[in-house]
């Protein structure tokens, strides 16, 4: 497994990318079929213990450029566009990149 090149702090919600369409028609679905992982319960937002209930977030970690990825959150978290967020530590090693159409998908 590659080593991780993501931090956990300051992550930035995406704005415009609510109706972008999913692989299949879900991003829930579609970041299961990359990570090959059970949708966790609860939001990856490190303040917030809601269940993550939306398909994903469209982030992206501004120090290493501006790739969005697929990030399980909660209904609360997903419509707060232009936010920062830090994420839990339980967040996989491997993220799902958003940018499907530009060809690779894992990160």
């Amino acid at each position: 497994m590659s080593e991780r090149k993501y931090g956990y702090e300051g992550w930035k919600n995406k704005d415009g990318t609510q109706d972008r369409d999913a692989p299949g028609g879900s991003w829930k679905k579609y970041w299961q079929s990359q990570t090959i992982q059970e949708w966790p319960k609860i939001c990856y937002a490190k303040e917030c213990s809601n269940i993550a209930t939306d398909g994903a977030q469209h982030m992206h970690y501004p120090k290493v450029g501006e790739s969005e990825l697929i990030i399980p959150t909660c209904n609360h978290c997903t419509v707060q566009y232009d936010a920062t967020f830090d994420l839990k530590k339980s967040i996989p090693s491997e993220s799902v990149n958003a940018n499907v159409s530009k060809g690779k998908n894992r990160c």
